[in-house]
């Protein structure tokens, strides 16, 4: 990767952050970019009923970025749990976060921590707090760590694709990097960077793309892959709703959660006194996921809202928690209630905020590049369409689930 940060000067970037002196802030902040992940990765990051407890202690912003920065900053309950779950669960001889955080306290002339928090966070807040002397070129460095470009979901692209059987796919990162500038922005009243490719680094982010899509529409929206995600959050929500008449006892318990690993998570819903929760994490673990009874699209329903409540009265009809689980459970993409024609998120290696080098005319963005505009046009349209997904216990309530959602009946309810 190189920068060009005059009309008349591009260098490596390990050069450029050398002469900024970032280059420790931009290392430490990809090593401990993921420290603050909770069990079962991001599975758990928009579970009401946890992110409502961790709030309830005070922890305002809780996602696993800046439970990160509260462990690197020695911080908020989070950071005072751990120190106490690190010793019992490791040994005393365990050298821990707090140890690092120290070292790189007595070295506050070359490492500065609150910019290694904006870095991993893209929190503003940090950012102003920030003393380093090259404070501004950080928004810069930013978009590599967890921007546009985030080299972290670079290799986690490249990984997953590897694990999941889709290793054949060219995931060739050497060629996307080697063909890209950062470049600084004109006035510093813009605070954001570009990121100019040349035409053949503009292959290497197309494929990359288009993997990625593959990956998602293989992986993340693989059906056994949400019907697990699915009843995680379902069992976790059943389990912490016993705790929810003391707002402190449902924080300490998603604060334990939290801090749990993948199995302790599984065991503590495994033996939880909530017979939903039970009953979806021995499935869980005897690899039984829900079956799909459908998925429908938010680009096919008028009012999200009216929808969800339609849905959510038909489910409750049908629904049977006894001791054999939920007959019905239902899962929301991500932005299912906000689509829109007009907007184009920016998301990693965003094509409309990359810019393409072109001899014969100024650079435009890659998302207009002549030989792959129809492709992405296709690619951003299908990215905006989000899914209701809705999975049975078992052939009997799969059955009646979906005779409630045959058109006719659906048509007859209003519209769904």
């Amino acid at each position: 990767i190189k920068v060009k940060s005059a009309p008349d000067k591009t260098e490596p970037l390990l050069m450029w952050l050398h002469r900024r002196k970032l280059r420790e802030e931009f290392y430490l902040a990809l090593l401990f970019h993921d420290i603050g992940h909770g069990p079962l990765s991001h599975v758990l990051e928009h579970n009401e009923m946890f992110v409502k407890g961790l709030r309830n202690i005070g922890m305002a912003d809780c996602d696993h970025e800046e439970r990160g920065a509260a462990l690197i900053r020695g911080t908020g309950p989070i950071f005072h749990a751990w120190s106490s779950v690190a010793s019992k669960r490791y040994g005393k001889q365990t050298r821990t976060i707090k140890e690092i955080r120290d070292r790189m306290k007595g070295l506050e002339k070359r490492v500065c921590l609150d910019a290694v928090c904006y870095l991993m966070t893209a929190n503003e807040k940090y950012l102003e707090l920030s003393d380093h002397s090259y404070r501004l070129d950080l928004v810069v460095v930013k978009e590599l760590v967890s921007g546009i470009l985030d080299l972290d979901r670079l290799d986690h692209y490249a990984r997953d694709s590897y694990f999941s059987g889709l290793h054949q796919m060219p995931m060739n990162l050497r060629g996307l990097l080697s063909n890209l500038k950062i470049v600084w922005p004109s006035s510093r009243d813009e605070r954001r960077p570009l990121l100019s490719l040349t035409p053949e680094g503009a292959y290497y982010a197309a494929g990359l793309l288009f993997n990625k899509r593959l990956l998602v529409s293989t992986m993340f929206r693989n059906t056994d892959s949400v019907a697990y995600h699915t009843m995680v959050n379902s069992a976790l929500t059943s389990h912490l709703r016993q705790f929810d008449g003391d707002s402190d006892f449902l924080g300490n318990k998603c604060l334990e959660v939290a801090l749990m690993e993948d199995e302790e998570l599984l065991e503590a819903l495994r033996s939880s006194l909530d017979s939903s929760a039970r009953y979806l994490a021995q499935r869980i673990k005897s690899m039984q996921p829900y079956m799909l009874v459908k998925r429908m699209a938010n680009s096919d329903v008028r009012s999200t809202k009216q929808f969800r409540c339609r849905l959510e009265k038909l489910v409750t009809s049908l629904r049977s928690d006894n001791n054999d689980g939920p007959s019905i459970l239902i899962h929301y993409d991500k932005g299912f209630d906000s689509i829109s024609s007009d907007s184009t998120p920016r998301d990693w290696l965003d094509a409309s905020y990359m810019m393409v080098e072109n001899e014969e005319r100024a650079p435009s963005p890659l998302i207009e590049h002549p030989e792959y505009a129809s492709d992405f046009k296709h690619l951003k349209d299908s990215e905006r369409v989000k899914h209701v997904w809705i999975f049975a216990r078992d052939q009997k309530a799969r059955d009646a689930m979906a005779e409630q959602l045959r058109p006719a009946k659906v048509a007859g309810a209003g519209s769904m």
